[in-house]
């Protein structure tokens, strides 16, 4: 199970084999301080992806035969767990960070996630394996392409390597790095 985890974190990463949630990495901040939550918040939401929709695959869609509709009911339902999990983090005085959980749910990861491990006969565990294990990759991408993205502004770069230039080329870069591992 380590194994697999860890072959799900850094071999099969999500964001630099699968260009899922590619984006998120792009769009999120240059600063650490901002990115850390950004990270767990997506750690928990995968988790919570790929467990409702085994679930939503398991109980409802599979007996009725309507598996083709797993994504389109499995947006709006995790969109409704955005509003209480701000307020929840605006009460602790965590408002800049409340800000982030909808980049966090708009991410494509969570759906390559649950189309990746939903029918596995494996089953409910081995779905939330996965979840925590794309999500653990998902977020190791993000922190490390914050911390690069950090340096790469005090660096002095070249005019027309700055913004997404670099950007892309460290993500070449990375995920070059990361498939040596498989």
């Amino acid at each position: 199970m380590i194994e697999l985890l860890l072959a799900m974190v850094l071999a099969d990463n999500l964001v630099l084999n699968h260009m899922a949630g590619a984006y998120v990495v792009e769009a999120g901040s240059r600063r650490m301080d901002v990115v850390r939550p950004l990270a767990a918040a997506t750690v928990v939401m995968m988790l919570a992806a790929s467990a409702l929709g085994h679930l939503l695959h398991a109980w409802l869609l599979l007996p009725l035969g309507l598996e083709a509709l797993l994504p389109l009911l499995l947006m709006p339902l995790l969109a409704l767990a955005v509003p209480p999990a701000q307020r929840a983090l605006r009460r602790h005085g965590k408002e800049s960070y409340a800000v982030l959980l909808p980049l966090a749910l708009v991410n494509s990861g969570l759906l390559a996630v649950v189309l990746l491990h939903t029918g596995e006969p494996q089953g409910f565990f081995y779905s939330l394996w996965g979840g925590l294990g794309y999500g653990l990759g998902f977020a190791l991408v993000l922190l490390l392409f914050a911390g690069l993205r950090e340096r790469a502004t005090e660096t002095d770069l070249p005019a027309p390597f700055r913004g997404l230039p670099i950007s892309l080329i460290t993500l070449g870069l990375l995920s070059m790095a990361l498939s040596g591992l498989s």
